[in-house]
């Protein structure tokens, strides 16, 4: 597979070295998401750093190679409800699994289950250790496995 040119988008954020070909050997491409790919939201008065990015950079991590993303994060609900969902359906079209936060808790304790090329079967399942104090009046927390879901 030919190695596709830097993405616009990581030269935006000051990469400058192309990714691709670390990304492309890896067997699992994991990341942590600590923004919201939404176009528009409403920024909630504890969000200190909230950043809203455009819809289309979910896209790049996509072209890049990331898989599963996890959401399970202090930046989860920064920018509300709606750019929760927004930012989880860019994640989705783009073809990345999304862990760690979902409509609900259910859904957010749901692994991502890949087996990789040799038959060694991995699960992702992720957590946060938000303080409940930080996020409580906009998330319910999950005691046994910290998961994150918007109220409402």
């Amino acid at each position: 597979m030919s190695t596709p040119p830097l993405d616009a988008h990581f030269r935006l954020i000051g990469v400058t070295a192309n990714p691709y070909p670390y990304l492309r050997r890896a067997d699992i491409v994991f990341g942590q998401l600590e923004t919201s790919f939404a176009e528009k939201g409403v920024r909630l008065p504890q969000a200190r750093h909230a950043v809203l990015a455009r819809p289309d950079g979910a896209a790049a991590l996509g072209r890049a190679g990331f898989e599963v993303i996890s959401m399970a994060g202090n930046h989860v609900m920064d920018w509300g409800h709606e750019a929760f969902f927004e930012t989880r359906t860019h994640i989705e079209a783009a073809g990345m699994n999304v862990v760690g936060a979902g409509a609900n808790i259910a859904e957010a304790r749901r692994p991502v289950i890949r087996t990789l090329g040799d038959g060694t079967r991995v699960d992702i399942d992720l957590c946060h250790s938000c303080l409940k104090e930080t996020l409580g009046p906009w998330l319910r927390l999950s005691t046994s496995a910290w998961a994150l879901a918007p109220k409402g």
